[in-house]
């Protein structure tokens, strides 16, 4: 028993290991049985039998009415004459016309006044010139000629002019075609055809006519079908009592169990009673075949994917422009970065030469102190208070100078290990361009454009190496700035300080005022000293915190990167997986159509008799 449509999809999704309608979905599956039942049929012919008649009556025209044919002798004019658009050919004039209506068994009208009184007549097919051919452009689609014979059983050779086929027998062959003849000639002309193999979507294939029908008929009323579903364009079927195979010319929608059915040939004989049967054929491949049509559309199928490792391998590309952008910007901020820290290194280097002058001013005061105390002895107490607190700002001077001292070489460390950030970006760079070239080639033997990929992530975690490095000699170089503010912030404590014991000295004696204002001057003179290194230390600081800001955008981009990088190894482990696809359709394709084409046997011409 032939495999019905459902069974024989399954047998397709198994070759497939595919489950469900993830991987190919049901209209794929449909479009690509129905593509292969075409193909399929070119080794392994689907044949389909119609039947044709020749048309040869002649006669004599006895009237010579305008626009009509007249003939009482022979009387043999039928209804359909009109309806298949019979061709009048005047052989004593050679004229030609076409019949448009049967008003007697004697009289037709025809679409042209070419007919005198005895003039001669012969009548052809529809589109015809000669009584050896038949029209077979009503035909459903245009299907293919396997074989011809006239009368059956007997092949003839032929040629086709579009939609006429003429056969090649002499003239004489063909007998007299008048259907009113007490014995009828044969003239049925068997015509196979190969058409496309049919397998019926359809879970029940037998039905009952719902209503009679005349013969000619090209439509059928069917009820008794399934409570739903489609009789699909081209699939065929055959009715009680009748011997032709039907063609369905139309989809044709089942409701309730009923439908209206297009076919083709028009019916054969009259539709007598509703209790006839029709049965829609259910596969016309032979149970061998099933296997091997399974294999053949699952190969397609496959193959047709192809395109998918296209577009993964094309958002691979353009996921890279993104990558790129995004390690763009990270170069950006690294150079932006590099160049705040060698702004405030510029103006920590400012701070232990302004300290020093500081420290000069702060040498004359203790001149200056010196003296004041030996002018004013009656009160060195506080004179040397003063000066206890002058020597303590000294040792915070050194103090302040010492760790100032420190951040040069720790900011040089810095720029270092953001140099080394460049070059291992420079090389992820390289690796991605590099990378790209085979991105587009999909190479599968050797993941080239992977090995770059990552050779790329390698370098970006190295840079990401060297960023925490300078972040660290970073926060070294704050740290010690803040202890050198510390250390000036006391000096400033101890300024005030000794202004305190000089203001209390110049209060309470007359100490040497001239040497006494000058220490003063000094004093306010290492005090400007002292507010311009915080201002450069305050710069520096912000210079600091602007290079911090964007190495930690640095970081930010850096993990678009690596994502954007992810992404694309992905992508391009999907297309090969897709490009795997393909190649096992390709060799299934092969071993089909190999097997097909050793099972053909070579189609022959031969000469047949012409009498």
């Amino acid at each position: 028993m032939p495999r019905d449509y459902a069974s024989f999809t399954t047998l397709i999704t198994q070759k497939l290991q595919s489950a469900g309608t993830a991987d190919f979905s049901v209209s794929e599956v449909d479009n690509q049985i129905e593509e292969c039942l075409k193909e399929y049929a070119i080794y392994r012919p689907h044949l389909v039998e119609m039947v044709f008649k020749l048309e040869s009556r002649t006669g004599t025209d006895v009237t010579g009415t305008a626009s009509k044919l007249t003939d009482t002798v022979e009387a043999q004019f039928v209804a359909a004459d009109a309806d298949e658009e019979k061709v009048v050919h005047n052989t004593t004039d050679n004229t030609w016309a076409v019949v448009t209506a049967q008003d007697s068994t004697s009289v037709l009208s025809i679409s042209a006044n070419i007919m005198a009184a005895n003039e001669k007549y012969e009548l052809y097919n529809k589109r015809c010139w000669n009584r050896k051919q038949i029209y077979i452009g009503d035909l459903y689609q245009s299907p293919e000629i396997d074989s011809v014979e006239y009368p059956r059983g007997s092949r003839r050779n032929w040629k086709l002019y579009g939609d006429v086929l003429e056969l090649d027998v002499d003239n004489a062959t063909i007998p007299d075609s008048d259907s009113t003849l007490t014995t009828l000639a044969d003239v049925d002309v068997l015509v196979r055809f190969r058409r496309p193999h049919v397998l019926s979507q359809l879970t029940d294939w037998v039905g009952k006519l719902a209503a009679t029908a005349a013969a000619a008929a090209t439509s059928i009323s069917a009820t008794s079908l399934q409570s739903a579903g489609t009789i699909e364009e081209g699939e065929e079927l055959y009715i009680e009592n009748m011997r032709s195979l039907y063609v369905v010319t139309a989809a044709a929608t089942i409701a309730t169990n009923t439908a209206l059915i297009s076919i083709y040939p028009g019916l054969e004989a009259a539709v007598a009673s509703t209790a006839w049967t029709f049965t829609i054929r259910k596969s016309s491949l032979a149970p061998q075949d099933e296997d091997v049509l399974a294999d053949l559309v699952a190969a397609r199928l496959a193959i047709n994917k192809a395109p998918l490792a296209i577009r993964e391998v094309t958002a691979s590309i353009s996921i890279l422009a993104t990558a790129s952008s995004a390690l763009a910007n990270m170069t950006a901020e690294i150079q932006a970065g590099t160049t705040e820290v060698a702004y405030g290194m510029a103006e920590m280097i400012k701070v232990p030469a302004i300290i020093l002058l500081a420290a000069t001013a702060l040498a004359k005061i203790d001149a200056q102190i010196a003296a004041a105390t030996t002018a004013a002895a009656l009160n060195p107490a506080i004179i040397l208070s003063a000066a206890s607190a002058l020597a303590k700002i000294d040792a915070q001077i050194a103090a302040a100078t010492t760790a100032a001292a420190l951040n040069p070489a720790i900011i040089l460390s810095a720029a270092t290990a953001l140099a080394k950030i460049d070059a291992q970006i420079a090389a992820a760079t390289a690796s991605i361009t590099s990378g790209t070239a085979y991105i587009t080639t999909v190479n599968v033997a050797d993941d080239v454009a992977g090995k770059f990929s990552r050779q790329a992530g390698a370098d970006v975690s190295n840079g990401m190496g060297y960023l925490r490095e300078a972040q660290g000699f970073i926060s070294q170089a704050r740290e010690n700035q803040g202890q050198a503010q510390v250390d000036v912030a006391a000096g400033l404590g101890y300024l005030r300080e000794a202004q305190g014991f000089f203001a209390q000295a110049r209060d309470n004696e007359a100490l040497s005022g001239a040497d006494i204002a000058n220490a003063l001057g000094y004093l306010r003179e290492a005090q400007g000293y002292f507010a311009q290194a915080r201002e450069d230390e305050v710069l520096a600081t912000n210079y600091g915190v602007l290079a911090a800001r964007s190495l930690g955008n640095v970081m930010g981009y850096l993990n678009q990167a690596t994502g954007y990088m992810r992404r694309i190894a992905s992508s391009l482990a999907l297309a090969a997986g897709w490009r795997h696809y393909q190649e096992w359709g390709e060799r299934k394709l092969a071993q089909v159509l190999a097997r097909l084409k050793s099972q053909t046997p070579p189609r022959s011409k031969k000469a047949y008799t012409r009498d």
